[in-house]
């Protein structure tokens, strides 16, 4: 027995081999998890930031963003500083637009809150709007919706019926009730005096688009007759809120 014992003995030698091999052997596998779990968590962690900060127009990842001083405050433009743009007709966008499936749309509306909401960064050219629209519909804009406060205006083109258009005002004060409809109604949508940009594009039926536009030049505005709003760019948005804001049949929400 004390022969077998011995450390001096192959038999004992050969055991105390075998057990190294299997004590490294085991380490070797455990480091290897080891590194296995950090790679994936790291190629995790850059993908999602990639994801996160290449998609801002996302709710999750905007509020993320914003709650980590991320994301610019939307800026407060004045006449003469607004980005460079084009201003398009009714006519001009429903040309441009109409023969985009409800997919593509969706990924267009996409581009054009992302750029709204990282300031037009990197863009070259701001998709505007301008022309006259009838007053079909009006409401408060409230919880849940884009904007925290302000009004809505909603109705086709005066010249172009096929281009119904919703016009958002952000506004911390606002009277209670915003203008009732009528026959003869309109709302302007100004050119460079307002800079409206058009952040969502939508199916309307069979025939018709509909066009979210927000004026980005802030200050006193006069978009119906009589009725001034003092616009200013909210602290945060609701990117959860539907868009179009006004529901109905045949509007896909983005």
């Amino acid at each position: 027995m004390e022969f077998f014992s011995s450390d001096r003995t192959t038999f004992a030698r050969q055991v105390r081999l075998a057990n190294q091999r299997d004590g490294a052997h085991n380490e070797f596998i455990i480091w290897a998890a080891i590194i296995a779990i950090l790679a994936a968590l790291c190629a995790f962690s850059w993908t999602f930031c990639l994801y996160v900060f290449g998609r801002p127009e996302n709710a999750f990842n905007y509020n993320l963003l914003l709650d980590l001083g991320k994301l610019p405050q939307l800026k407060d433009y004045q006449p003469g500083n607004a980005p460079r743009g084009r201003f398009h007709t009714p006519r001009d966008l429903y040309q441009l637009y109409f023969n985009n499936d409800a997919r593509s749309l969706r990924a267009l509306s996409a581009v054009l809150r992302r750029q709204f909401i990282t300031n037009f960064s990197g863009v070259e050219r701001v998709t505007y709007l301008r022309g006259t629209f009838l007053l079909r519909e009006s409401r408060r804009l409230g919880p849940g919706d884009l904007f925290p406060s302000g009004w809505a205006f909603r109705g086709p083109a005066e010249d172009y019926p096929d281009v119904v258009v919703e016009y958002l005002l952000p506004a911390p004060v606002v009277p209670d009730s915003p203008p009732v409809p009528g026959a003869k109604a309109v709302f302007e949508v100004g050119g460079s005096a307002v800079c409206a940009a058009v952040i969502n594009v939508a199916k309307l039926g069979q025939n018709q688009l509909v066009f979210t536009a927000v004026p980005i030049v802030y200050g006193d505005h006069e978009a119906i007759s009589g009725t001034v709003l003092r616009l200013e760019p909210p602290v945060r948005l609701d990117l959860k809120g539907n868009l179009p804001v006004f529901r109905e049949a045949g509007t896909a929400k983005p």
